[in-house]
């Protein structure tokens, strides 16, 4: 597996699945996915723009805007994404014989999860939809458009509150706010906004029937077998598979290529799968003409990516763009926790992101000689870096179901044994995963400043990646759209099922390969096989990149590594200011509130604004601004129209991205918020942007130390 670390992200770790104990965010079982909650939405956190389905599905062919980098360019780069899970469950025969009276013994299925456009849709005898479908109550399924004023609901979106149901099923078992009504349901709490835009949807596979009983006509759906995932509940489908979705976009300059995508896959039912692969596909699309696209795959850094020969896309409506380079990257695999084996080589066993908090150990000399015992210590530090560097060891506590040693309770600052107003928090925020310091905070929770990891707190359990044992990229298959999607070939099982165990799997060492196509290339990528008995959880993540070109991809493909093993966790800007607008007479007056003065960064545990700038442009997305270039001469940062900082002698500018750039800090003017523009003429529209930015972290005490580099807000447009 793929395991670059940098310290510009703090690193942190995860694992994956025993079972999921009785949980708060259990959903209600009584809800399933059903066709009439399908919703599509549209994705434009970043750069990166397209269309989606809350059943699993990206970038649909053919429905504007799919694919699209940078956002609101025009053109198209991917055709098609698609999310399968396949597995091997036994088919009865015997026990049926009055429908398979010649059979001779049982057979042994090959069930293949999916829902994905026409190509890969599956119709029961009636027409109905077999495969993932979403469960009602995650979406507003009464949402009015803003702009035509009619009804239409969207998966739910962390930046529009009238996508979100009135309440979250997934939240009704939460003892201090039952359902968080009125509030974002985030990876990393309630109503924490970490990315700029985050999706959540639930869907399920109970819906497809292939192998029952068909209620209507009484006669089994398959030739080969009858399989439930639940023998007692026949109207239960699939193979009993409930999978949360979530979707993250960051606009940071550093993650603004990149979409990431998270699937957390529960067995609801009853079978003892045993041999699970999650798996993607992915049809190319790059520009409007066919016929001289490129695609390649690099098994050292799990990641296959596509290209156009001559690099040139045509506009739908005419003109032409540069298509760069996308592709995606394999981040997190299922984990196989309970074989005695360390399947992800950090010199940890087994390790579990549902473990409980353990045993705790005080003291540095103990906590070495506990974690030399239990862990293969050369491995542990190749992988995470020496172990007196762990967070745990410098705090000197560790609970030892934090396995990689990364989470830190509240600084007992003056050593009274409890938490007092203005000591750190640190990692203690509790089962909300809200703060005393957070926007919102609703006052504290279950677990908060308890000095115990509590499942919903960061760098534990569930919200720590490397706390489990994954067993990596494991299969990959190249070949081309008409392979793939002749006749029903996505919608065979036994097709599938053969190119994922015959033609998919590759061994160790395998060296990366190139792939020159007729028409668009497409892609299968694998992990498994995996244990999943019934109540456990597993989990499977990718990352959509996008480059200018294959250095910029391949650099992009390393930030995404930084941000995954940092659990998707990063420094994080000020809050963001609401900007207004009022033109006039060849002015325009604009003015802000304070509300990002107050921001408290999670990430460096400081309350670090520093100032604001204001951009303008004659575009949306500010292109005529974007002037100030890294040193390889790509576009980086805009140039502000106005700044202002606080007046505290911190100034100037300073190197950020490990030297490849400049960022200002300002020239200490004190801060304003209002400003007149007279540089405009009357009958142009304009498009400003005002964000709030901090001042990053450099340590004066080690000046070797990796600094955490400025950050600042998205777009906040008016016009």
């Amino acid at each position: 597996m793929y395991a670059t670390r940098r310290l510009l992200f703090v690193a942190c770790f995860g694992l994956m699945a025993l079972a999921a104990h009785a949980q708060e965010n259990a959903i209600p079982p009584d809800l399933r996915g059903q066709e009439s909650w399908i919703a599509r939405g549209i994705l434009d956190g970043n750069l990166i723009e397209t269309n989606f389905r809350n059943h699993g599905e990206l970038s649909r062919w053919n429905d504007l805007p799919w694919g699209i980098w940078p956002r609101g360019i025009g053109g198209r780069h991917i055709d098609g994404i698609g999310i399968m899970v396949a597995g091997q469950v036994p088919g009865e025969r015997l026990k049926w014989p009055q429908f398979y009276p010649n059979a001779t013994s049982d057979t042994t299925l090959n069930p293949v999860i999916l829902t994905y456009r026409d190509a890969g849709k599956r119709l029961g005898p009636s027409g109905e939809l077999w495969g993932w479908l979403p469960l009602p109550g995650f979406h507003n399924e009464n949402r009015i458009d803003p702009i035509t004023g009619q009804r239409n609901p969207v998966p739910a979106l962390s930046n529009d509150p009238s996508s979100w149901p009135a309440f979250w099923p997934d939240r009704l078992n939460n003892p201090d706010d039952p359902g968080w009504p009125g509030r974002w349901n985030g990876f990393f709490g309630k109503g924490v906004f970490n990315a700029d835009l985050e999706s959540f949807y639930v869907m399920d596979d109970l819906s497809d029937m292939e192998y029952a009983i068909d209620p209507l006509t009484g006669q089994p759906n398959s030739e080969f077998g009858i399989y439930y995932p639940d023998p007692a509940d026949s109207t239960r489908g699939g193979m009993g598979l409930q999978n949360q979705v979530r979707i993250f976009q960051w606009a940071n300059v550093l993650a603004e290529d990149v979409m990431f995508i998270l699937y957390r896959v529960n067995n609801i039912g009853q079978s003892d799968h045993r041999a699970l692969y999650f798996a993607q596909i992915m049809d190319y699309g790059l520009g409007q003409e066919e016929g001289d696209e490129n695609a390649a795959f690099n098994p050292q850094q799990d990641v296959a990516y596509g290209w156009d020969q001559d690099g040139i896309g045509t506009r739908p409506g005419g003109g032409t763009y540069e298509l760069g380079y996308t592709g995606f990257a394999f981040l997190e695999s299922p984990a196989r926790p309970t074989n005695g084996l360390d399947d992800d080589e950090d010199g940890i066993i087994d390790e579990s992101r549902f473990s409980g908090a353990g045993s705790l150990i005080e003291g540095a000399d103990a906590i070495r000689t506990t974690a030399a015992g239990l862990y293969d210590l050369a491995n542990f530090e190749a992988f995470y870096g020496p172990l007196d560097d762990r967070p745990a060891v410098k705090a000197g506590r560790w609970w030892t179901g934090d396995e990689n040693l990364d989470w830190v309770g509240f600084t007992d600052e003056n050593g009274n044994g409890v938490w007092d107003q203005g000591e750190p928090v640190n990692n203690d925020v509790g089962r909300d995963g809200l703060g005393p310091f957070d926007l919102g905070y609703p006052g504290p929770d279950d677990g908060e400043v308890d000095g115990i990891p509590t499942p919903g707190e960061p760098n534990f359990d569930e919200l720590d990646i490397d706390e489990s044992d994954q067993v990596g990229l494991t299969g990959f298959d190249l070949n081309t759209r008409p392979f793939y999607e002749s006749g029903d070939n996505l919608r065979d099982d036994s097709w599938l099922w053969d190119r994922i165990i015959n033609f998919a799997q590759f061994p160790l060492g395998t060296k990366p390969e190139a792939f020159q196509a007729d028409i668009e290339p497409f892609l299968l990528f694998t992990s498994g096989p995996v244990a999943l008995p019934p109540g456990a959880v597993n989990f499977f993540s990718t990352a959509w990149i996008f480059g200018e070109d294959e250095d910029d991809f391949f650099k992009n493909r390393r930030t995404v590594q930084n941000i995954f093993n940092a659990d998707y966790n990063f420094a994080q800007p000020p809050f963001l200011p609401k900007l207004t607008a009022v033109p006039g007479d060849g002015r325009v007056v604009l003015s802000w509130d304070t509300t990002a003065v107050a921001s408290f960064d999670r990430f460096t545990q400081e309350f670090d604004f520093e100032g604001f700038k204001l951009y303008k442009g004659t575009d949306p997305l500010l292109s005529d601004a974007r002037l100030i270039t890294n040193v390889d001469g790509t576009p980086t940062f805009f140039k502000p129209i106005a700044q202002w900082d606080l007046d505290n002698g911190i100034r100037g500018a300073i190197p950020v991205f490990g030297g490849e750039a400049v960022y200002n800090l300002g020239d200490d003017t004190g801060l304003q918020f209002f400003y007149v523009d007279e540089d405009v003429t009357n009958g142009i529209t304009y498009y400003y942007a005002l964000v709030a930015y901090d001042r990053g972290f450099r340590d004066p005490d080690d000046p070797a130390k990796e600094p955490i580099d400025p950050q600042e807000n998205v777009f906040n447009i008016s016009v």
